[in-house]
């Protein structure tokens, strides 16, 4: 077939929604949900019950991007390095960890701690959740694939402050934290299901030479 007969309106389109697909978009729209979830109350949280000054307010919620941005570089390498799927459970684990220490935070430090560690698992997930999604896409549809697997960010980003308020307008902080917490929990469970998408020229060899079948 040329290639001129494959962009011709009656060729058939490769599939984009596929269950791995779906799957991803899902954890990705739970993890930044979550994580938007604790954006509008975690600057409230440091001037209130943690009594920081504005500077202190800065460093609590611009950790979490400067960590965040830190690590990318050294998750796409390991991205290929180890596999998209290690990395998105990891990024997962990360924020629910850093989700569960939110709970017993009762300074700034801590609380700067907190959120960069929130910072790394972002970085964890939101690299390989990209690099997966681009694996899964048909070449043709690759750009299409990416801008429908940025919907689930732009929801989380839309949802996750209302919830936030919501959630804190009802009862306290800890409620939020709870609620971040086991959204991010849920998208850790998910990621399990995501098969690894990494080419197999990326990923680890086993001593034979053949890929790590483990991945």
């Amino acid at each position: 077939m040329t290639r001129e007969a494959a962009r011709s309106p009656g060729a058939a389109r490769p599939p984009l929604f596929s269950r791995a697909f779906v799957l991803l978009w899902i954890a990705a729209f739970g993890f930044f949900t979550a994580g938007n979830t604790v954006l509008p109350v975690s600057s409230r949280f440091a001037a209130g019950p943690l009594g920081a000054d504005s500077a202190g307010v800065g460093i609590a919620i611009g950790v979490f991007s400067v960590a965040a941005l830190a690590l990318r570089p050294v998750v796409g390498w390991a991205s290929d390095r180890f596999g998209r799927r290690p990395l998105l459970i990891l990024g997962g684990s990360l924020t629910v960890a850093a989700l569960v220490l939110h709970l017993f935070v009762t300074t700034l430090p801590m609380f700067i701690v907190a959120r960069a560690i929130f910072g790394v698992g972002d970085a964890f997930f939101f690299v390989s959740a990209v690099a997966a999604i681009s694996d899964m896409a048909p070449p043709e549809r690759r750009g299409e694939a990416i801008n429908v697997g940025s919907l689930a960010v732009y929801l989380g980003l839309a949802f996750g402050p209302f919830l936030g308020e919501t959630i804190l307008a009802a009862r306290d902080y800890t409620s939020v934290w709870i609620a971040a917490g086991v959204m991010a929990a849920a998208t850790t469970v998910i990621s399990l299901f995501v098969p690894e998408t990494a080419p197999v020229a990326l990923r680890p060899k086993d001593p034979d030479g053949s890929p790590n079948a483990a991945l």
